[in-house]
């Protein structure tokens, strides 16, 4: 009998995170990071047919996206 995978979810560590994933892992609004993806603000690589978003970026947009958050 097969082995039954555990899903993934949306992100795996070495390939990036998906528009969705990455905006649940920063916890702001999908539309802003499509919004800063399209206007070139934020790194991404075509893979598999979707944007990702390297890991290296998180820690960037994250002190990024909190000096824009209102204190």
């Amino acid at each position: 009998m097969p082995k039954k995978r555990k899903p993934s979810g949306r992100h795996i560590d070495h390939l990036g995170f998906t528009i969705p994933a990455f905006a649940e892992e920063l916890k702001v609004p999908e539309g802003m990071v499509r919004r800063a993806v399209e206007n070139k603000e934020v790194e991404f690589v075509w893979f598999g047919g979707l944007r990702r978003i390297p890991p290296r970026e998180v820690e960037r947009l994250r002190s990024l996206f909190k000096a824009a958050s209102p204190a």
